[in-house]
Protein backbone atom coordinates (compact mmCIF):
# COMPACT_ATOMS: atom_id res chain seq x y z
CA UNK A 1 0.00 0.00 0.00
CA UNK A 2 1.08 3.78 -0.30
CA UNK A 3 1.36 5.91 3.03
CA UNK A 4 2.28 9.90 2.95
CA UNK A 5 5.02 10.58 5.26
CA UNK A 6 5.19 14.11 6.65
CA UNK A 7 9.35 14.32 7.39
CA UNK A 8 10.53 17.41 9.50
CA UNK A 9 13.24 19.04 8.14
CA UNK A 10 13.78 22.35 9.72
CA UNK A 11 12.25 25.71 11.40
CA UNK A 12 8.60 25.68 9.10
CA UNK A 13 9.26 23.07 6.80
CA UNK A 14 7.96 19.78 6.17
CA UNK A 15 8.87 17.72 3.19
CA UNK A 16 6.34 15.31 1.69
CA UNK A 17 7.32 12.24 0.34
CA UNK A 18 5.04 9.09 -0.96
CA UNK A 19 6.53 5.73 0.12
CA UNK A 20 5.93 2.29 0.06
CA UNK A 21 5.52 0.25 3.08
CA UNK A 22 5.57 -3.32 3.70
CA UNK A 23 6.85 -5.64 5.82
CA UNK A 24 9.48 -6.61 3.10
CA UNK A 25 11.74 -3.49 2.63
CA UNK A 26 11.25 0.55 2.82
CA UNK A 27 12.72 3.17 1.55
CA UNK A 28 14.70 6.35 2.64
CA UNK A 29 15.13 9.78 1.25
CA UNK A 30 17.36 12.07 0.82
CA UNK A 31 17.20 16.12 0.15
CA UNK A 32 19.55 19.14 0.38
CA UNK A 33 18.90 20.99 2.79
CA UNK A 34 20.11 24.13 3.70
CA UNK A 35 19.47 26.49 6.28
CA UNK A 36 22.32 28.79 7.02
CA UNK A 37 22.77 32.61 6.04
CA UNK A 38 23.91 33.87 2.89
CA UNK A 39 26.18 36.89 3.71
CA UNK A 40 26.37 40.00 0.75
CA UNK A 41 28.80 42.75 2.12
CA UNK A 42 28.08 46.04 0.29
CA UNK A 43 30.81 48.23 -0.11
CA UNK A 44 30.24 52.02 -1.44
CA UNK A 45 32.10 55.38 -0.77
CA UNK A 46 28.85 56.89 -2.20
CA UNK A 47 25.59 56.84 -3.05
CA UNK A 48 22.79 54.51 -1.72
CA UNK A 49 23.03 51.41 -2.53
CA UNK A 50 20.59 47.94 -2.93
CA UNK A 51 21.04 46.31 -0.66
CA UNK A 52 22.32 48.76 1.50
CA UNK A 53 25.90 49.25 2.95
CA UNK A 54 26.93 46.66 4.94
CA UNK A 55 26.30 43.27 5.64
CA UNK A 56 23.61 41.60 4.54
CA UNK A 57 21.59 37.98 5.24
CA UNK A 58 19.81 35.91 2.79
CA UNK A 59 18.76 32.13 2.36
CA UNK A 60 20.17 29.90 -0.02
CA UNK A 61 19.79 30.66 -3.83
CA UNK A 62 18.48 34.10 -3.47
CA UNK A 63 18.06 36.07 -6.54
CA UNK A 64 19.35 39.47 -6.00
CA UNK A 65 20.36 42.64 -8.39
CA UNK A 66 22.26 44.77 -6.95
CA UNK A 67 22.56 48.76 -7.96
CA UNK A 68 24.04 52.18 -7.23
CA UNK A 69 23.29 55.98 -8.68
CA UNK A 70 25.39 56.78 -11.82
CA UNK A 71 25.78 60.17 -10.28
CA UNK A 72 26.40 61.75 -7.24
CA UNK A 73 25.89 65.64 -7.21
CA UNK A 74 27.17 67.77 -5.24
CA UNK A 75 30.26 70.03 -4.45
CA UNK A 76 31.97 67.14 -5.83
CA UNK A 77 30.55 65.12 -8.59
CA UNK A 78 31.13 61.35 -8.39
CA UNK A 79 30.57 58.90 -11.18
CA UNK A 80 30.01 55.10 -10.58
CA UNK A 81 32.35 53.44 -12.71
CA UNK A 82 30.93 49.77 -12.03
CA UNK A 83 32.03 47.28 -9.18
CA UNK A 84 34.33 44.98 -8.36
CA UNK A 85 32.79 41.52 -6.82
CA UNK A 86 33.95 37.89 -4.49
CA UNK A 87 32.35 34.60 -4.14
CA UNK A 88 28.29 34.81 -6.12
CA UNK A 89 29.35 38.39 -7.40
CA UNK A 90 30.97 38.67 -10.87
CA UNK A 91 34.35 39.86 -10.44
CA UNK A 92 34.32 43.02 -12.17
CA UNK A 93 31.72 44.97 -14.14
CA UNK A 94 31.39 48.86 -15.76
CA UNK A 95 27.59 49.63 -15.18
CA UNK A 96 25.88 50.62 -11.95
CA UNK A 97 23.51 47.51 -11.84
CA UNK A 98 25.10 43.60 -11.63
CA UNK A 99 21.66 42.53 -13.27
CA UNK A 100 20.26 39.43 -11.41
CA UNK A 101 22.61 36.75 -9.24
CA UNK A 102 22.31 34.09 -7.75
CA UNK A 103 24.04 33.50 -4.34
CA UNK A 104 25.30 30.07 -3.89
CA UNK A 105 28.39 31.27 -1.86
CA UNK A 106 28.36 31.79 1.98
CA UNK A 107 30.13 35.12 1.52
CA UNK A 108 30.16 37.14 -1.15
CA UNK A 109 30.76 41.19 -1.66
CA UNK A 110 30.46 44.22 -3.71
CA UNK A 111 32.79 47.04 -3.87
CA UNK A 112 31.01 49.86 -6.40
CA UNK A 113 34.03 52.19 -7.64
CA UNK A 114 33.97 55.77 -7.22
CA UNK A 115 37.04 57.17 -9.10
CA UNK A 116 38.18 60.58 -8.26
CA UNK A 117 36.27 62.89 -11.19
CA UNK A 118 35.41 66.20 -11.64
CA UNK A 119 32.99 67.37 -14.34
CA UNK A 120 34.88 69.95 -16.60
CA UNK A 121 32.21 72.60 -17.10
CA UNK A 122 34.49 75.33 -16.00
CA UNK A 123 34.04 78.21 -18.70
CA UNK A 124 36.34 81.37 -18.77
CA UNK A 125 35.94 83.83 -21.59
CA UNK A 126 35.74 87.48 -22.32
CA UNK A 127 39.01 88.41 -20.87
CA UNK A 128 40.19 91.98 -22.00
CA UNK A 129 43.33 93.59 -20.99
CA UNK A 130 44.68 97.35 -21.61
CA UNK A 131 47.28 99.52 -19.39
CA UNK A 132 46.20 102.13 -17.59
CA UNK A 133 47.08 105.60 -19.20
CA UNK A 134 49.70 107.63 -16.69
CA UNK A 135 50.81 104.33 -14.70
CA UNK A 136 52.38 100.94 -15.39
CA UNK A 137 49.19 99.22 -14.04
CA UNK A 138 47.64 96.77 -16.29
CA UNK A 139 43.60 95.97 -15.93
CA UNK A 140 42.63 92.31 -16.19
CA UNK A 141 38.59 91.73 -16.89
CA UNK A 142 37.11 88.35 -17.75
CA UNK A 143 34.09 85.73 -16.66
CA UNK A 144 34.45 82.74 -15.06
CA UNK A 145 31.43 80.37 -15.21
CA UNK A 146 30.49 77.21 -13.62
CA UNK A 147 26.96 75.04 -12.92
CA UNK A 148 29.36 72.73 -10.61
CA UNK A 149 30.84 74.95 -8.43
CA UNK A 150 30.57 78.68 -6.93
CA UNK A 151 34.61 79.10 -6.60
CA UNK A 152 37.75 78.72 -8.44
CA UNK A 153 41.60 79.07 -8.45
CA UNK A 154 42.66 81.50 -10.94
CA UNK A 155 45.98 82.07 -12.44
CA UNK A 156 47.40 84.95 -14.29
CA UNK A 157 49.77 84.01 -17.10
CA UNK A 158 51.36 86.64 -19.22
CA UNK A 159 53.31 85.72 -22.16
CA UNK A 160 55.66 87.71 -24.71
CA UNK A 161 55.48 85.76 -27.93
CA UNK A 162 55.83 81.75 -26.62
CA UNK A 163 58.29 83.33 -23.63
CA UNK A 164 56.58 83.72 -20.06
CA UNK A 165 56.76 87.01 -18.86
CA UNK A 166 57.32 87.15 -14.30
CA UNK A 167 53.51 88.53 -13.04
CA UNK A 168 53.75 87.87 -9.39
CA UNK A 169 52.71 91.51 -8.44
CA UNK A 170 48.86 90.86 -8.93
CA UNK A 171 45.70 91.63 -6.98
CA UNK A 172 42.31 91.11 -7.30
CA UNK A 173 40.12 88.37 -8.41
CA UNK A 174 43.47 86.08 -8.53
CA UNK A 175 44.65 83.46 -6.78
CA UNK A 176 42.88 80.38 -4.63
CA UNK A 177 38.79 80.68 -3.71
CA UNK A 178 37.80 83.17 -6.43
CA UNK A 179 34.34 83.59 -6.68
CA UNK A 180 32.87 82.52 -10.50
CA UNK A 181 31.02 85.19 -12.12
CA UNK A 182 31.12 87.52 -14.55
CA UNK A 183 33.20 91.00 -14.71
CA UNK A 184 36.27 89.58 -12.70
CA UNK A 185 39.07 92.02 -12.67
CA UNK A 186 42.72 91.48 -11.98
CA UNK A 187 45.38 94.56 -11.46
CA UNK A 188 48.96 93.47 -12.89
CA UNK A 189 52.26 95.94 -11.47
CA UNK A 190 54.18 95.71 -14.50
CA UNK A 191 56.84 97.90 -13.45
CA UNK A 192 57.55 95.76 -10.53
CA UNK A 193 57.87 92.24 -12.15
CA UNK A 194 58.91 94.05 -15.91
CA UNK A 195 60.04 97.59 -15.46
CA UNK A 196 61.73 98.98 -18.03
CA UNK A 197 59.99 97.13 -20.94
CA UNK A 198 57.95 97.32 -23.99
CA UNK A 199 56.20 94.54 -26.02
CA UNK A 200 52.80 93.82 -27.28
CA UNK A 201 51.41 91.08 -24.68
CA UNK A 202 49.08 88.12 -24.15
CA UNK A 203 47.43 87.62 -21.09
CA UNK A 204 45.87 84.32 -20.52
CA UNK A 205 43.41 83.51 -17.07
CA UNK A 206 43.68 79.67 -16.12
CA UNK A 207 40.87 78.49 -14.04
CA UNK A 208 40.98 75.54 -11.85
CA UNK A 209 37.59 74.41 -9.44
CA UNK A 210 38.94 74.55 -6.01
CA UNK A 211 37.18 71.67 -5.69
CA UNK A 212 39.79 69.93 -7.07
CA UNK A 213 42.31 70.82 -4.04
CA UNK A 214 40.31 69.58 -1.85
CA UNK A 215 39.80 66.12 -3.46
CA UNK A 216 41.38 63.34 -1.75
CA UNK A 217 44.81 62.86 -3.33
CA UNK A 218 44.88 59.20 -3.95
CA UNK A 219 47.20 56.87 -2.76
CA UNK A 220 50.52 56.29 -4.25
CA UNK A 221 49.96 59.89 -6.19
CA UNK A 222 50.65 63.39 -5.30
CA UNK A 223 48.74 66.03 -6.43
CA UNK A 224 51.03 68.75 -8.10
CA UNK A 225 49.45 72.38 -8.11
CA UNK A 226 48.91 74.65 -11.58
CA UNK A 227 51.23 77.53 -11.93
CA UNK A 228 54.61 78.93 -13.18
CA UNK A 229 58.04 78.05 -12.22
CA UNK A 230 60.57 80.74 -14.08
CA UNK A 231 64.11 81.12 -13.23
CA UNK A 232 67.98 80.60 -14.14
CA UNK A 233 69.35 77.50 -14.18
CA UNK A 234 72.79 77.33 -13.76
CA UNK A 235 73.76 75.09 -16.38
CA UNK A 236 70.93 75.28 -19.00
CA UNK A 237 69.95 79.19 -18.27
CA UNK A 238 66.73 81.03 -18.31
CA UNK A 239 63.58 79.13 -18.31
CA UNK A 240 59.90 79.41 -17.93
CA UNK A 241 57.83 76.13 -17.00
CA UNK A 242 53.41 77.02 -16.54
CA UNK A 243 51.34 74.22 -15.72
CA UNK A 244 47.76 75.26 -16.75
CA UNK A 245 45.67 72.54 -14.65
CA UNK A 246 46.83 70.66 -11.78
CA UNK A 247 47.32 67.25 -11.91
CA UNK A 248 48.31 63.59 -10.57
CA UNK A 249 51.40 62.17 -10.33
CA UNK A 250 52.70 58.96 -9.78
CA UNK A 251 55.14 59.86 -6.46
CA UNK A 252 57.11 57.14 -7.45
CA UNK A 253 58.13 55.29 -10.79
CA UNK A 254 55.95 52.67 -11.71
CA UNK A 255 57.02 49.62 -10.08
CA UNK A 256 56.97 45.64 -11.83
CA UNK A 257 54.06 44.77 -9.38
CA UNK A 258 51.94 48.13 -10.42
CA UNK A 259 52.99 46.80 -13.87
CA UNK A 260 51.86 43.29 -13.83
CA UNK A 261 48.75 43.95 -11.73
CA UNK A 262 47.51 46.25 -15.20
CA UNK A 263 49.15 44.28 -17.70
CA UNK A 264 47.71 40.60 -16.96
CA UNK A 265 44.41 42.17 -16.96
CA UNK A 266 44.95 44.20 -20.15
CA UNK A 267 46.06 40.70 -21.78
CA UNK A 268 42.47 39.80 -21.00
CA UNK A 269 40.61 42.53 -22.51
CA UNK A 270 42.38 42.63 -25.78
CA UNK A 271 45.35 44.67 -25.20
CA UNK A 272 49.34 43.37 -26.57
CA UNK A 273 52.49 44.98 -25.48
CA UNK A 274 55.98 44.37 -27.40
CA UNK A 275 57.58 43.65 -24.04
CA UNK A 276 56.17 41.61 -21.18
CA UNK A 277 58.47 44.52 -18.88
CA UNK A 278 61.33 43.55 -16.15
CA UNK A 279 62.68 44.16 -12.84
CA UNK A 280 64.47 43.05 -10.02
CA UNK A 281 61.61 42.55 -7.89
CA UNK A 282 57.85 43.76 -7.54
CA UNK A 283 58.80 46.71 -5.50
CA UNK A 284 61.64 47.80 -8.31
CA UNK A 285 60.82 50.44 -11.03
CA UNK A 286 59.52 48.01 -14.17
CA UNK A 287 62.38 48.78 -17.11
CA UNK A 288 62.85 47.22 -20.71
CA UNK A 289 59.09 48.40 -21.57
CA UNK A 290 58.80 50.85 -24.99
CA UNK A 291 57.21 54.43 -24.97
CA UNK A 292 54.40 52.01 -27.03
CA UNK A 293 53.96 49.80 -24.50
CA UNK A 294 53.92 52.60 -21.54
CA UNK A 295 51.32 54.34 -23.17
CA UNK A 296 49.23 50.93 -24.22
CA UNK A 297 49.15 50.33 -20.26
CA UNK A 298 48.02 53.62 -19.43
CA UNK A 299 44.95 53.07 -21.60
CA UNK A 300 44.48 49.67 -19.64
CA UNK A 301 44.91 51.45 -16.29
CA UNK A 302 42.32 53.71 -17.56
CA UNK A 303 39.72 51.52 -18.92
CA UNK A 304 40.64 48.98 -15.65
CA UNK A 305 39.48 51.90 -12.83
CA UNK A 306 36.80 53.55 -15.25
CA UNK A 307 38.37 56.84 -16.58
CA UNK A 308 38.27 57.62 -20.25
CA UNK A 309 41.39 56.59 -22.25
CA UNK A 310 43.85 59.15 -23.69
CA UNK A 311 45.25 57.40 -26.56
CA UNK A 312 44.05 56.93 -29.46
CA UNK A 313 44.74 55.97 -33.17
CA UNK A 314 43.14 56.42 -36.29
CA UNK A 315 40.15 54.32 -36.03
CA UNK A 316 40.11 53.51 -32.52
CA UNK A 317 41.78 53.51 -29.10
CA UNK A 318 45.23 52.57 -28.77
CA UNK A 319 45.19 49.01 -27.14
CA UNK A 320 47.19 46.57 -29.79
CA UNK A 321 50.55 46.09 -31.55
CA UNK A 322 50.42 49.16 -33.75
CA UNK A 323 53.91 51.16 -34.19
CA UNK A 324 52.47 54.31 -34.21
CA UNK A 325 52.70 57.61 -32.68
CA UNK A 326 49.16 56.97 -30.54
CA UNK A 327 47.20 61.03 -30.10
CA UNK A 328 47.08 62.08 -26.93
CA UNK A 329 44.20 63.78 -24.88
CA UNK A 330 45.38 65.58 -22.11
CA UNK A 331 41.77 66.61 -21.29
CA UNK A 332 40.34 63.48 -21.04
CA UNK A 333 40.66 61.82 -16.75
CA UNK A 334 42.50 58.87 -17.81
CA UNK A 335 46.03 58.21 -17.21
CA UNK A 336 48.94 58.99 -19.49
CA UNK A 337 52.46 60.20 -19.48
CA UNK A 338 53.34 63.55 -18.63
CA UNK A 339 54.70 66.50 -20.95
CA UNK A 340 58.21 67.16 -20.91
CA UNK A 341 56.84 70.58 -19.23
CA UNK A 342 54.67 69.00 -16.69
CA UNK A 343 57.35 66.45 -16.12
CA UNK A 344 60.12 69.15 -15.35
CA UNK A 345 57.93 71.43 -13.58
CA UNK A 346 56.99 68.66 -11.39
CA UNK A 347 60.76 67.36 -11.19
CA UNK A 348 61.85 71.18 -9.37
CA UNK A 349 59.55 70.79 -6.70
CA UNK A 350 58.44 74.28 -6.01
CA UNK A 351 62.82 75.12 -6.25
CA UNK A 352 63.47 77.84 -8.57
CA UNK A 353 66.97 77.80 -10.90
CA UNK A 354 68.12 74.74 -8.89
CA UNK A 355 70.06 71.80 -10.69
CA UNK A 356 68.39 69.24 -9.20
CA UNK A 357 65.11 68.58 -7.17
CA UNK A 358 66.54 69.52 -3.86
CA UNK A 359 69.36 71.93 -4.99
CA UNK A 360 72.77 72.41 -6.72
CA UNK A 361 74.64 69.21 -5.98
CA UNK A 362 74.22 65.36 -5.93
CA UNK A 363 75.24 62.45 -3.83
CA UNK A 364 74.52 58.72 -3.94
CA UNK A 365 72.23 59.74 -0.80
CA UNK A 366 70.02 61.47 -3.12
CA UNK A 367 69.73 59.11 -6.29
CA UNK A 368 70.75 56.08 -7.92
CA UNK A 369 72.87 57.02 -10.42
CA UNK A 370 76.73 55.98 -11.79
CA UNK A 371 78.74 58.84 -9.88
CA UNK A 372 82.41 60.73 -11.22
CA UNK A 373 84.72 63.43 -9.93
CA UNK A 374 84.61 64.26 -13.25
CA UNK A 375 81.74 66.53 -12.34
CA UNK A 376 81.78 69.22 -9.66
CA UNK A 377 78.43 69.29 -8.34
CA UNK A 378 78.92 65.53 -7.71
CA UNK A 379 79.95 65.48 -4.15
CA UNK A 380 79.27 61.99 -3.47
CA UNK A 381 81.67 59.97 -0.97
CA UNK A 382 81.44 57.37 -3.20
CA UNK A 383 82.05 56.54 -6.91
CA UNK A 384 80.45 54.27 -9.38
CA UNK A 385 77.74 52.92 -9.26
CA UNK A 386 75.38 52.53 -5.94
CA UNK A 387 77.21 51.43 -2.82
CA UNK A 388 73.95 49.76 -2.22
CA UNK A 389 72.48 48.85 -5.16
CA UNK A 390 75.50 48.19 -7.84
CA UNK A 391 74.63 47.65 -11.17
CA UNK A 392 70.76 48.50 -10.87
CA UNK A 393 67.86 49.94 -9.77
CA UNK A 394 66.53 50.82 -6.29
CA UNK A 395 63.16 50.09 -4.76
CA UNK A 396 60.68 52.92 -5.41
CA UNK A 397 60.51 55.80 -3.08
CA UNK A 398 64.65 55.02 -2.49
CA UNK A 399 65.66 58.62 -3.70
CA UNK A 400 65.15 62.21 -1.70
CA UNK A 401 62.06 63.40 -1.95
CA UNK A 402 61.44 66.96 -3.80
CA UNK A 403 59.38 69.59 -2.35
CA UNK A 404 55.98 67.76 -4.08
CA UNK A 405 56.58 64.76 -2.39
CA UNK A 406 58.22 62.92 -5.55
CA UNK A 407 60.84 60.52 -5.68
CA UNK A 408 63.48 59.20 -8.44
CA UNK A 409 62.99 62.65 -10.47
CA UNK A 410 67.00 62.16 -10.56
CA UNK A 411 68.33 58.77 -11.13
CA UNK A 412 66.95 55.19 -11.12
CA UNK A 413 65.35 54.48 -14.97
CA UNK A 414 64.90 57.16 -17.40
CA UNK A 415 61.51 58.06 -17.76
CA UNK A 416 59.28 58.08 -21.06
CA UNK A 417 57.66 61.68 -21.71
CA UNK A 418 54.57 62.39 -24.16
CA UNK A 419 56.71 64.32 -26.62
CA UNK A 420 57.78 64.01 -29.79
CA UNK A 421 61.40 64.75 -31.32
CA UNK A 422 61.46 64.18 -35.20
CA UNK A 423 60.57 60.72 -34.97
CA UNK A 424 61.84 59.55 -31.14
CA UNK A 425 59.98 60.17 -28.16
CA UNK A 426 61.56 62.14 -25.31
CA UNK A 427 62.68 61.06 -21.87
CA UNK A 428 63.48 62.90 -18.61
CA UNK A 429 65.65 62.05 -15.31
CA UNK A 430 68.68 59.96 -15.07
CA UNK A 431 68.66 56.63 -14.65
CA UNK A 432 71.52 53.95 -12.47
CA UNK A 433 74.36 53.21 -15.43
CA UNK A 434 74.39 57.60 -16.44
CA UNK A 435 76.07 60.20 -14.88
CA UNK A 436 75.45 63.18 -12.70
CA UNK A 437 74.94 65.02 -15.67
CA UNK A 438 71.90 63.17 -16.99
CA UNK A 439 70.24 63.52 -13.76
CA UNK A 440 69.89 67.33 -13.82
CA UNK A 441 65.69 68.35 -14.03
CA UNK A 442 66.92 70.36 -17.16
CA UNK A 443 68.52 67.29 -19.10
CA UNK A 444 66.56 65.67 -21.43
CA UNK A 445 67.15 62.61 -24.21
CA UNK A 446 65.75 60.99 -27.36
CA UNK A 447 64.95 57.43 -28.52
CA UNK A 448 62.82 55.83 -30.98
CA UNK A 449 59.48 55.03 -29.19
CA UNK A 450 60.09 51.04 -30.02
CA UNK A 451 63.20 51.11 -27.95
CA UNK A 452 62.94 49.30 -24.76
CA UNK A 453 66.56 49.33 -22.60
CA UNK A 454 67.27 48.01 -19.16
CA UNK A 455 67.27 51.60 -17.86
CA UNK A 456 64.14 52.77 -18.85
CA UNK A 457 60.85 53.37 -17.49
CA UNK A 458 58.33 55.53 -16.61
CA UNK A 459 55.50 57.18 -14.18
CA UNK A 460 51.95 58.06 -15.28
CA UNK A 461 49.83 61.92 -14.62
CA UNK A 462 46.35 62.15 -14.39
CA UNK A 463 44.37 65.28 -14.32
CA UNK A 464 43.02 66.27 -11.01
CA UNK A 465 40.08 69.11 -11.57
CA UNK A 466 38.25 70.71 -13.64
CA UNK A 467 39.97 73.96 -15.52
CA UNK A 468 39.42 76.14 -17.72
CA UNK A 469 41.41 79.03 -19.73
CA UNK A 470 41.07 81.86 -22.20
CA UNK A 471 43.37 84.83 -23.49
CA UNK A 472 43.20 87.90 -25.33
CA UNK A 473 42.23 87.68 -29.15
CA UNK A 474 45.36 89.62 -29.99
CA UNK A 475 48.34 91.10 -28.01
CA UNK A 476 48.25 94.10 -25.56
CA UNK A 477 50.72 96.91 -25.93
CA UNK A 478 52.19 97.30 -22.33
CA UNK A 479 55.10 99.96 -21.77
CA UNK A 480 56.75 100.29 -18.55
CA UNK A 481 59.79 102.55 -19.88
CA UNK A 482 60.31 105.95 -18.31
CA UNK A 483 58.79 108.82 -20.52
CA UNK A 484 61.07 112.22 -19.70
CA UNK A 485 59.68 115.78 -19.91
CA UNK A 486 62.58 118.25 -19.53
CA UNK A 487 61.65 121.56 -18.18
CA UNK A 488 63.70 124.94 -18.61
CA UNK A 489 63.22 128.16 -17.44
CA UNK A 490 65.71 131.37 -16.41
CA UNK A 491 62.81 132.77 -14.47
CA UNK A 492 59.78 131.60 -12.08
CA UNK A 493 58.82 128.11 -10.53
CA UNK A 494 57.32 126.23 -13.55
CA UNK A 495 55.35 122.91 -13.14
CA UNK A 496 56.45 120.40 -13.69
CA UNK A 497 59.98 121.74 -12.05
CA UNK A 498 62.68 122.56 -13.39
CA UNK A 499 64.40 119.77 -14.80
CA UNK A 500 63.54 116.42 -15.99
CA UNK A 501 60.45 115.21 -14.70
CA UNK A 502 59.52 110.98 -14.67
CA UNK A 503 56.29 109.78 -15.77
CA UNK A 504 54.76 106.81 -16.59
CA UNK A 505 53.84 105.97 -20.49
CA UNK A 506 50.52 108.24 -21.44
CA UNK A 507 50.56 110.71 -18.33
CA UNK A 508 48.24 113.45 -18.72
CA UNK A 509 50.62 116.28 -17.93
CA UNK A 510 49.75 120.34 -17.41
CA UNK A 511 52.38 122.71 -17.61
CA UNK A 512 52.26 125.90 -16.59
CA UNK A 513 54.52 129.14 -14.94
CA UNK A 514 53.80 132.33 -13.10
CA UNK A 515 52.87 135.38 -15.26
CA UNK A 516 55.45 137.48 -13.97
CA UNK A 517 58.31 137.86 -11.26
CA UNK A 518 59.47 141.18 -9.83
CA UNK A 519 63.00 141.95 -8.38
CA UNK A 520 63.69 145.42 -7.69
CA UNK A 521 63.10 147.45 -10.67
CA UNK A 522 63.37 144.74 -12.69
CA UNK A 523 60.55 142.22 -13.78
CA UNK A 524 60.09 139.57 -15.98
CA UNK A 525 57.01 138.25 -17.87
CA UNK A 526 56.00 135.05 -19.47
CA UNK A 527 55.49 135.16 -23.44
CA UNK A 528 54.85 131.35 -23.72
CA UNK A 529 56.67 128.66 -24.71
CA UNK A 530 58.73 126.48 -27.50
CA UNK A 531 58.31 122.77 -26.92
CA UNK A 532 59.34 118.99 -28.29
CA UNK A 533 57.94 115.17 -28.20
CA UNK A 534 54.69 115.57 -26.93
CA UNK A 535 54.73 118.87 -26.10
CA UNK A 536 52.99 121.59 -28.00
CA UNK A 537 55.89 123.20 -30.50
CA UNK A 538 54.43 126.40 -29.28
CA UNK A 539 52.38 128.42 -27.43
CA UNK A 540 51.98 132.32 -26.43
CA UNK A 541 50.09 131.91 -22.54
CA UNK A 542 51.47 130.59 -19.24
CA UNK A 543 49.46 126.99 -18.99
CA UNK A 544 50.07 124.74 -22.03
CA UNK A 545 46.53 123.05 -21.12
CA UNK A 546 46.42 119.03 -21.18
CA UNK A 547 48.48 116.75 -23.05
CA UNK A 548 49.90 113.16 -23.32
CA UNK A 549 53.14 112.13 -23.45
CA UNK A 550 53.40 109.39 -25.86
CA UNK A 551 57.28 110.08 -26.54
CA UNK A 552 60.25 109.24 -24.61
CA UNK A 553 61.74 112.53 -24.07
CA UNK A 554 59.70 115.75 -24.38
CA UNK A 555 60.67 119.27 -23.37
CA UNK A 556 58.90 122.80 -22.61
CA UNK A 557 61.29 126.03 -22.88
CA UNK A 558 59.82 128.83 -20.73
CA UNK A 559 60.45 132.31 -22.77
CA UNK A 560 60.36 135.45 -21.06
CA UNK A 561 60.80 139.43 -21.86
CA UNK A 562 62.99 141.81 -19.08
CA UNK A 563 61.14 144.66 -18.01
CA UNK A 564 62.46 148.35 -16.41
CA UNK A 565 61.03 150.70 -14.36
CA UNK A 566 61.56 153.62 -15.81
CA UNK A 567 59.94 156.64 -13.27
CA UNK A 568 59.89 160.11 -14.04
CA UNK A 569 61.08 163.06 -11.54
CA UNK A 570 60.51 166.67 -12.74
CA UNK A 571 60.47 169.69 -11.12
CA UNK A 572 59.12 172.93 -11.53
CA UNK A 573 56.26 173.36 -14.15
CA UNK A 574 56.15 172.07 -17.16
CA UNK A 575 54.77 168.65 -18.57
CA UNK A 576 56.19 165.05 -19.72
CA UNK A 577 54.38 163.27 -21.94
CA UNK A 578 55.26 160.09 -20.37
CA UNK A 579 54.44 158.62 -16.91
CA UNK A 580 56.12 156.13 -14.49
CA UNK A 581 55.83 152.51 -15.85
CA UNK A 582 57.51 149.33 -17.45
CA UNK A 583 59.09 149.09 -20.45
CA UNK A 584 60.03 146.05 -22.32
CA UNK A 585 64.18 145.97 -22.11
CA UNK A 586 65.45 147.40 -25.58
CA UNK A 587 62.52 149.74 -25.83
CA UNK A 588 63.28 153.33 -27.75
CA UNK A 589 61.42 155.55 -26.05
CA UNK A 590 61.30 159.64 -26.68
CA UNK A 591 60.24 161.82 -24.09
CA UNK A 592 58.85 165.54 -25.00
CA UNK A 593 59.06 167.68 -21.92
CA UNK A 594 56.76 170.60 -22.47
CA UNK A 595 57.54 173.91 -20.35
CA UNK A 596 54.47 175.66 -18.88
CA UNK A 597 53.11 179.30 -20.01
CA UNK A 598 55.74 182.11 -19.21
Amino acid sequence: MRNNLWIAAGAGVLLHAHTALSAVNSKTVTAPVDSRNYNLTVISAHGSPVPNIGTNLYAWASTITCSVQSTISGFTNSFCAGWTGTGSIPASGTTNTTGAIVLTNLNSTITWLWPIKTVNDLLAQNITAAQRPGTKLVDISYDLQSTKTNRADVFLAVLSGTSAVTASSVSGAVGSGVATGTAKTVVWNAGADWNGNFDNLTFRILGQDAQGASVTTPPGRVRIPAGQNTGTDPDFGAYSLTVSNSFFMDAGEVTKAQWASVYNWALTNGYSFDNAGGAITSNHPVQTVSWYDAVKWCNARSQMEGFTRCYTVTGGVYKTGQKTNAVCSLTANGYRLPTLTEWQYAARGGLSGKRFPWGDTITHSNDVYYSSASYAYDESATRGFHPLFGAGTAPAGSGTTNGYGLTEMSGNVMEWCNDLSGANRVLAGGSWDQYASEARCAYTSQLHPANADVNIGFRTVQRASSSASAETGSAVPVDTRDYQLIVSSERGTPVPSIGTNIYAWRAPVTCSVNSTVISGLTNWTSVGWSGSGSVPVSGSSTNTGNFTLTSLVSSIVWNWNTNYWMELIKSGSGSVNRTNGWFRAGTNLSLIVSPSNG
